[in-house]
């Protein structure tokens, strides 16, 4: 994909009152090309805010599967001699 397709897709437009962050990514892009050891570096950012939010995520789930069995918990009747 060319630049001029990435950014039509992206919804930005290179006009003087486009969106200011496609044409930050523009001129990284062209700066550093595909393949750059910054783009690697931005790559595995990506990777590892996507792994922190799945962490949250996971550890709400556990929250509320502790609190559901919790929950269900009933109070049993003693028998007192």
């Amino acid at each position: 994909m060319n630049q001029n397709n990435h950014q039509k897709n992206r919804g930005c437009t290179s006009a003087p009152y486009g969106c200011p962050i496609g044409e930050l990514i523009s001129q990284v892009w062209a700066t550093f090309g595909a393949e750059s050891e910054f783009r690697r570096h931005m790559r595995n950012s990506k990777i590892e805010f996507l792994k922190a939010i799945r962490s949250i995520i996971d550890k709400k789930i556990e929250d509320l599967e502790k609190h559901s069995t919790a929950s269900k918990k009933r109070a049993c009747k003693v028998e007192i001699d």
